[in-house]
């Protein structure tokens, strides 16, 4: 609820899975939803701010990207690069707020992680793991031949 109106009904995993816009997807959860911004790159839509990978065509390139905390994993090559912030260890996962092009993002991984401030890390996660919300922050579907570039290899 914002304002006084009903942003999305649904059951938990309903609103946590499949949020009807940005609001939603950053209210449910914790660490919530990273929301990034995107821009027209050589090939696609890339992550505001970078060079790429494409992570979806280019038509998309005036939205948001999201994707949940727990679904990105950290790499040492390949991936869309970022930097890290800080590393919070919280014994059985730790969190990582990373910055891509200038934008926040958390990443939650299992245990600790070796690590630190100023790092240059890779990040990954499966093409059914992000969301994608319109230039008025509502949810849109991606159709099959729009689909997002892996960024698993």
């Amino acid at each position: 609820m914002r304002e006084g109106r009903i942003e999305q009904n649904g059951t938990p995993i309903e609103l946590y899975e499949q949020p009807a816009n940005t609001f939603v997807a950053r209210f449910i959860g914790t660490p919530p939803m990273n929301l990034l911004r995107l821009e027209a790159g050589a090939g696609g839509a890339v992550i505001a701010g970078t060079d790429g990978p494409c992570v979806l065509d280019a038509r998309f390139a005036t939205g948001m990207l999201g994707v949940r905390p727990e679904h990105v994993d950290l790499t040492l090559e390949r991936g869309v690069r970022a930097v890290v912030d800080n590393v919070e260890y919280l014994g059985g996962d730790s969190l990582v707020g990373c910055r891509v092009g200038g934008q926040p993002l958390a990443a939650r991984v299992a245990g600790g992680v070796g690590v630190s401030r100023g790092d240059a890390v890779w990040l990954r996660w499966a093409p059914g793991a992000q969301h994608y919300f319109d230039s008025s922050g509502a949810h849109a579907a991606v159709e099959p031949r729009e689909a997002p570039i892996t960024l698993l290899a």
